[in-house]
């Protein structure tokens, strides 16, 4: 059900036990902290922000990567990739070229 519902477990992980042993504690983890985190309303940054999603992701929608505007003083750049949730799987390439691009200082 896990697989099917977030679609985020390689094959290749499920078909290999040791594999799997290693992956499900961080698996673990990451709804953990989904489950426990609280938000606490704070000043925003004083750099500027970078939100990157999937284009198709049903989950959190491309138009609602804007809210993390109110989370900087600065400009806010979004960037969508192709793909759902897991778009990194596929764009990974691209998705480091824009942070090493946006982590170039400008004159």
């Amino acid at each position: 059900m896990l697989r099917q519902r977030y679609n985020a477990i390689p094959a290749a992980i499920l078909a290999e036990p040791e594999l799997l042993h290693v992956f499900l504690p961080i698996l673990r983890a990451d709804f953990k902290m989904i489950e426990t985190f609280q938000y606490r309303d704070e000043a925003p940054l004083e750099c500027p922000i970078m939100a990157f999603g999937g284009a198709q992701d049903e989950w959190a929608r491309p138009d609602e990567l804007t809210a993390w505007q109110a989370q900087t003083q600065r400009a806010l750049k979004t960037q969508l990739f192709p793909g759902g949730r897991f778009y990194l799987q596929a764009a990974l390439p691209q998705l480091v070229t824009s942070v090493a691009q946006a982590l170039i200082p400008t004159t």
